[in-house]
């Protein structure tokens, strides 16, 4: 009994390939070369698309944290956004992941845009409706973030001012943590201290009445 032999044919692996294929009929030395001219062009995606053990076809080009850093500008569209200029490369993902646009006016995007500039655990106190006396106290907002974490205080106003909505009365400060009458109108014994706060920088970075989130800077 004859076997007939099997034709194993091997997938081009590059844009080049691709096109040389497709004008085999038509293909001439110049038309070739013109064709892997324009395959150069494509073959820093497509070493990126193609399969490997774990991620395979345009994953890894979609991904804020495999995205080779000059593609995520490119990336950064998909969410809506344009990357500021200057940003290092942990930032740019991060800001992609964040995606602002996409939640501006939120209380997430007022905190995200405060920790932008700031150092260390980026810590930002919050508080809304904040407007005690006024005759709409839920047009304010307060928001603190700490002198030792914050290298300049009119960058992160001016980060916002960009999300802050137009409506509401931004009231913005550094301050260098709770005070000790701050701790004991809460905290009055030691004990109450040792119960309310986990560490002494818990309790020093603490403010009373405010939501408090800090998060360290992305590597």
């Amino acid at each position: 009994m004859s076997v007939e032999p099997v034709s194993v044919r091997v997938a081009p692996n590059t844009i080049g390939d691709l096109l040389i294929e497709q004008h085999l009929p038509y293909l001439t030395n110049d038309l070739e070369d013109y064709l892997r001219a324009i395959g150069t062009m494509f073959a820093e995606a497509d070493a990126f698309v193609g399969f490997d053990a774990e991620e395979e076809g345009w994953s890894a080009l979609l991904d804020p944290d495999t995205c080779p850093a000059n593609g995520l500008p490119h990336l950064a569209m998909y969410v809506g956004e344009r990357l500021p200029t200057g940003l290092e490369e942990a930032d740019q993902r991060e800001w992609i992941r964040d995606a602002p646009n996409q939640i501006r006016g939120t209380l997430a995007s007022i905190i995200y845009a405060a920790q932008r500039t700031l150092t260390g655990s980026r810590t930002v106190s919050l508080q809304e409706r904040s407007g005690v006396g006024q005759t709409h106290p839920e047009d304010y907002i307060t928001v603190r973030t700490y002198i030792s974490e914050t290298p300049d205080e009119f960058a992160v106003l001016d980060d916002l001012r960009e999300v802050v909505p137009a409506d509401i009365e931004l009231d913005y400060e550094t301050t260098p943590g709770q005070t000790w009458n701050q701790m004991q109108s809460t905290s009055p014994t030691w004990n109450d201290v040792l119960e309310d706060y986990d560490s002494w920088d818990d309790a020093v970075s603490t403010l009373d009445g405010f939501v408090t989130i800090g998060r360290p800077r992305p590597f």
